[in-house]
């Protein structure tokens, strides 16, 4: 049996974080993108163990992609759209795609 790495609990949403991000400057394509999940899909069951997520790495990357809004972001966002709570943020893109996703937001 492989041995198991302890991932900290930051490193999925930098991953997620980097795939949009490279997406959206032009330096990964579509396709780059959907390998790249996999890949670390498959890391992620066989080699590392990180501590649970809100959000799963999957939801994490579509929904950043998605809404052009970092993983990051996106870890908020779905927290206020699971719970049924209001966002509050100064951040345009936070804004944009807590509406777009009917989020509500404090003013």
């Amino acid at each position: 049996m492989p041995r198991r790495l302890l991932g900290p609990p930051l490193w999925i949403l930098d991953v997620a974080n980097v795939l949009a991000v490279g997406e959206r400057r032009c330096n990964l394509t579509s396709d780059q993108i959907v390998r790249s999940m996999g890949l670390v899909e498959r890391l992620l069951g066989e080699t590392i163990e990180t501590i649970a997520s809100a959000v799963s790495f999957r939801r994490l990357l579509s929904t950043a992609r998605s809404f052009s809004v970092t993983a990051y972001d996106v870890v908020y966002l779905e927290t206020a759209r699971s719970e049924g709570l209001p966002l509050a943020t100064l951040d345009r893109a936070l804004r944009a795609a807590a509406l777009k996703s009917g989020v509500e937001l404090l003013s």
